[in-house]
């Protein structure tokens, strides 16, 4: 996989305490599994040509990539978006 652009920053206090590369994969060096599985759940409105939708996900996949690690990492995921359909 190629690299991605994504840097995690760690804080104390306010003050940025380490800031890091992200790498994707399941070795050694890697901060995350490249791949995850979740389940979804949405539901939406139609009024007109105005939209609104609402959704969460929850993962059911560990991303962390050491197995014998005591720490878990799931994404958990809400949002909202409001759109207008154009045409019929």
């Amino acid at each position: 996989m190629s690299d991605l652009p994504l840097t995690a920053k760690k804080s104390s206090n306010g003050k940025e305490t380490e800031s890091k590369d992200l790498k994707f994969g399941s070795g050694d060096e890697d901060y995350l599994k490249s791949t995850d599985l979740s389940l979804a759940l949405g539901a939406g409105l139609l009024f007109k040509n105005y939209e609104i939708r609402v959704g969460i996900s929850n993962s059911i996949s560990n991303l962390e990539p050491d197995k014998d690690s005591k720490h878990e990492i799931y994404n958990r995921v809400f949002s909202i978006s409001a759109g207008y359909r154009f045409g019929p």
